[in-house]
């Protein structure tokens, strides 16, 4: 059977991801890389691989806890009245996903994709030939304030954390904690087990490029600026490229890129 064709439209760390295990399946790939590096959305990633977050951010206790994360307090969430026509939709959209039902069924949804992606970023970065920009050793939430402690670890205790398991930390575990931070010390922490970390998103990304390259993989540089149903490509610079499939890994320019094939995100 001849090998099926694929475009893969950004090279971000989903782009580059995805063209690395496209091309190990067995398919030949294409990348259309935007550039510059720093325009992806891995620059400047924690690089946390959150599988313990298997409950939807459309809840209602997130909703509660709004006021707590306004901007005007030192939270990082900001509504201007200016631009309610921008938000106003997509916040009737929210508050109707905060729904017990979709609630459920996103937490079911969201559990059967992060479950298996500490093994499977273990497994293409086998491929990429970097096991070592991977780190399997979960992580440790601190907080400052007692009252914020108390609330915080209530919350965890009864969130679902799908394959996660935490615990409190000791005062002994505490200690090199509050060593390092003496000018605001820890108060409690809660150790996460089974989460990982990518030590360097950026650093991955360009494993992941390398060993599609390496392999083979062609790598074009260039602005996809529209895309059709028939799988052809324009590229801002006029060239057009088809393929049996095209995948749309461009971030935020997704959006406009999915309208030509009558599809609204």
């Amino acid at each position: 059977m001849q090998e099926r064709s694929v475009l893969v439209i950004g090279a971000g760390m989903i782009g580059a991801a995805s063209a690395l295990r496209l091309q190990a399946a067995g398919r030949r790939v294409v990348l259309v890389d935007p550039g510059p590096s720093e325009r992806a959305a891995s620059f400047g990633n924690a690089g946390h691989i959150a599988v313990e977050q298997v409950e939807p951010l459309a809840s209602w206790p997130t909703v509660r806890g709004a006021p707590g994360r306004m901007f005007a307090v030192g939270g990082p969430l900001d509504f201007r009245l200016s631009d309610v026509g921008a938000w106003g939709p997509w916040a009737r959209r929210y508050l109707a996903a905060c729904n017990r039902d979709r609630f459920s069924n996103g937490t079911e949804a969201l559990r059967e994709l992060v479950t298996p992606a500490v093994r499977a970023w273990r497994d293409l970065l086998q491929v990429a030939d970097a096991p070592e920009l991977l780190r399997e050793d979960g992580h440790v939430a601190l907080w400052f304030e007692s009252g914020e402690a108390a609330a915080s670890q209530a919350y965890w205790a009864r969130a679902d954390t799908g394959c996660v398991m935490t615990r409190p930390l000791s005062d002994d575990e505490l200690g090199p904690y509050r060593m390092a931070l003496r000018g605001r010390p820890p108060v409690a922490g809660l150790r996460f087990t089974g989460t990982a970390r990518l030590t360097s998103p950026q650093k991955v990304r360009q494993a992941l490029l390398s060993a599609f390259e390496a392999r083979g993989g062609q790598r074009i540089t260039g602005e996809a600026v529209a895309v059709s149903p028939q799988c052809e490509v324009q590229l801002a610079s006029g060239e057009r490229l088809a393929a049996d499939q095209v995948l749309i890994a461009a971030g935020a320019r997704s959006a406009r890129l999915m309208q030509g094939i009558g599809a609204t995100v």
